[in-house]
């Protein structure tokens, strides 16, 4: 289970109980909770090297 789904059962049965004393519980008894990892998503690596115009004549150094 994870801290979310703990919290829910613990308010549950009226026992309030924050997100990190739950993480520290189970800490203390070496739980680990169960969650789905992310998966990588590549990131689009084209740059815009464009020619831009200087339709305001700036002058750059």
């Amino acid at each position: 289970m994870d801290l979310v789904k703990l919290k829910k059962l613990f308010n549950h049965k009226d026992i309030i109980l924050s997100r990190r004393k739950i993480h520290q519980i189970m800490i203390k008894n070496q739980l680990v909770s169960k969650y789905t990892k992310l998966k990588y998503r590549n990131h689009n690596l084209v740059v815009n090297n464009d020619e831009i115009s200087n339709v305001l004549n700036r002058e750059f150094n």
